[in-house]
């Protein structure tokens, strides 16, 4: 049985649309959202050109992370194919909070540890440009 080179799978990811890569370290970290809103995720190695072990490809990468078929991988990557058409548009992730953002609160808003707590940095944000619109308001003639 041929097993792909991490360039292969690579190359299925970008044929598969919907594909988003959400972290890169010693491997790529992908994501993508299907229809019915599962996620599905997979990882690419740096070595392009090398390959895996036959149980790694078929049973973890092929059946549980891309949820394809052998057939329907290989198709995939032929030249002009796409393998599932219509994914989903990945979910808008919410801006982390950040140490400046967190101070910003607490010297300007005086935020307590509790008033933070699950705040994400779309938030914190939003909140301190409605505080400084206000400041601007009662500044100007």
């Amino acid at each position: 049985m041929k097993t792909p080179t991490w360039g292969e799978i690579d190359a299925f990811l970008a044929a598969d649309t919907g594909w988003a890569l959400v972290r890169g370290t010693g491997h790529d970290f992908y994501e993508k959202t299907l229809q019915a809103g599962m996620v599905l995720q997979t990882h690419v190695s740096h070595s392009k050109n090398k390959s895996m072990h036959p149980d790694t490809f078929t049973n973890l990468i092929c059946a549980q992370q891309l949820q394809v078929t052998e057939a329907r991988f290989w198709a995939a990557i032929s030249p002009g194919k796409s393998q599932r058409a219509g994914a989903a548009e990945p979910a808008a992730r919410p801006e982390k909070l950040t140490l400046a953002l967190i101070q910003e609160l607490r010297r300007r808003r005086h935020y307590t540890d509790e008033q933070l707590e699950g705040l994400t940095g779309t938030e914190a944000k939003a909140r301190l440009k409605e505080f400084h619109e206000r400041v601007a308001d009662r500044t100007e003639p």
